[in-house]
């Protein structure tokens, strides 16, 4: 079994890139691989709440994200200094994550075996 991370740095809406990574952890959370997603920089606004993707004909990630780790294929990670650099905190998310600092992050990236980032 390999551990994927996923990162989303990217704010939500503007690509596709956010709809595809997350297509991607359900794959490999399918094929009983490790994943974690982690959200970083602008990757935090993914997870935000009281969007509407479908008024600009996008996709949500966080409902595909959601399930996969209710269903325990994925665990949701969000770093802090991201949060706080763009006022967010972790009820302003539309999704439970597990909260990390920078440097937890920074282990978490350094166990894995694979990186994906989008």
């Amino acid at each position: 079994m390999k551990n994927f991370v996923f990162v989303v740095r990217r704010a939500a809406h503007g690509t596709a890139h956010g709809r595809e990574l997350a297509e991607a952890a359900m794959l490999a959370g399918a094929m009983d691989q490790s994943v974690a997603v982690a959200f970083l920089d602008d990757g935090v606004f993914q997870l935000k709440s009281g969007q509407c993707p479908a008024a600009v004909g996008a996709v949500a990630v966080t409902g595909p994200l959601a399930a996969l780790a209710e269903d325990g294929l994925a665990r949701l990670y969000v770093e802090s200094e991201s949060l706080a650099e763009r006022n967010l905190s972790a009820e302003d998310l539309a999704v439970a994550t597990q909260v990390l600092t920078r440097a937890e992050m920074s282990d978490l990236l350094g166990r894995a075996d694979v990186i994906l980032t989008a």
